[in-house]
């Protein structure tokens, strides 16, 4: 995989020597479950949080206001995350796979672009080493920041991609 500027793209010699994989219907499933659950449990708290501003500005006159800023706080959170989970559920979604090697875990590559607007656009990317197990087939990849924060050396990654051919 080469990195420009702030895209990725599968390099043709990756084309060749990469084999996807489709995952089961059970797998999906199981992606699907694990995803709702964790939105569930932040939906939980957030709710918790609102209703409970809600009940401070009926009930304690003095801190109305303060529980006014929360209340709408919260809102703008519970929207912004919904329309968050509503992409992310497409790449949770994603049928297709390939397994690689962890060979060695690089340094994270962030790229900061100024823009028309105030502030940056910080990027950050997470790549490792490693080799495609059906055929040893070395290079570099970029995985999620998670997926990237729990592998070790020596195991293997799944990295999602979205259709048959790279």
């Amino acid at each position: 995989m080469i990195r420009e500027d702030e895209k990725v793209y599968f390099t043709e010699e990756d084309k060749k020597n990469i084999y996807i994989k489709k995952y089961t219907a059970e797998e999906l499933k199981t992606k699907e479950k694990q995803y709702k659950k964790n939105q569930n449990v932040r939906r939980s708290i957030f709710l918790t949080i609102l209703l409970g501003a809600i009940a401070l500005s009926v009930f304690v006159k003095s801190l109305a206001y303060p529980s006014y800023l929360v209340i709408a706080f919260m809102i703008f959170l519970i929207i912004l995350y919904e329309n968050i989970d509503r992409t992310d559920i497409k790449a949770v979604r994603r049928k297709y796979y390939f397994e690689v090697l962890v060979e060695e875990k690089l340094e994270t590559e962030t790229i900061i672009e100024q823009t028309l607007s105030p502030g940056s656009n910080i990027t950050t990317f997470y790549p490792i080493r490693g080799r495609v197990l059906e055929n040893d087939y070395f290079s570099m990849f970029y995985l999620e920041k998670e997926e990237y924060e729990k592998c070790r050396v020596g195991e293997t990654v799944r990295i999602t991609v979205r259709e048959e051919k790279l």
